[in-house]
């Protein structure tokens, strides 16, 4: 009985090591110390019928002092245009191997930048398993005068928002992605601070199973 015991610790044990999940890069825009130049390992799409403009969406300085509180001096620009039939998204392919488990995908120091105010500018974030489109409940959409969601010249302070997505371990990809919408009238601007990618492990069944049965040893073992 003493060794069953001491073969299901462990077991017990061996089952709590987690394989690599999906990783991402240059979530703080530390690739990119240039002011205005687009993103290094982010993809731009165009979703509106006018396309982008090279490097719409930018590294930039804070020369306005848009968020005091910042704590980022580089943020990200989601340049939407002069007109609503210009928009699109910001992608990342996730290196890696898919893991079961919940990441959660964080944004900070988001607000909108002060060349225009009360124009009406959308932010979507969240996962994506095609680079195009989020994937249901996993995305988050932030509506300029909403939620705190706007620039500090209409007295708007920077926001911390996150979303997370649990994996079973089957996808063949997974991307984080950055999205503006046509929403706008104008040039409202949103601005990201930076962001960061999380995971935690979700045990699966035969190891949830493992701990059971090395829960029961140690109460044997106790009445032992």
């Amino acid at each position: 009985m003493k060794q069953t015991i001491h073969s299901l610790l462990i077991l017990t044990a061996s089952a709590g090591v987690s394989s690599a999940a999906w990783t991402a890069s240059n979530l703080s825009w530390e690739d990119d110390g240039v002011s205005n130049t687009p993103l290094t390992g982010w993809v731009e799409t165009s979703l509106g019928s006018d396309p982008l403009d090279a490097g719409d969406f930018r590294v930039a300085r804070d020369p306005d002092n848009w968020f005091p509180d910042s704590t980022a001096g580089t943020h990200v620009l989601l340049l939407e245009g002069d007109n609503g039939n210009e928009f699109g998204s910001l992608s990342q392919l996730l290196g890696g191997s898919a893991e079961a488990g919940t990441y959660t995908f964080s944004l900070a120091d988001v607000g909108v930048t002060n060349f225009a105010d009360n124009e009406n500018a959308q932010l979507s974030f969240g996962f994506s398993l095609d680079g195009i489109n989020f994937i249901g409940g996993s995305s988050q959409t932030l509506t300029e005068g909403s939620g705190g969601f706007g620039s500090p010249d209409n007295g708007a302070t920077a926001l911390n928002p996150s979303v997370s997505y649990t994996s079973d371990g089957t996808e063949g990809a997974l991307y984080i992605m950055l999205a503006t919408t046509g929403a706008h009238t104008g040039r409202s601007v949103p601005s990201i601070g930076s962001s960061s990618l999380d995971f935690t492990t979700v045990p699966e069944p035969s190891s949830t199973a493992l701990f059971g049965l090395g829960g029961m040893a140690l109460i044997l073992r106790r009445r032992k």
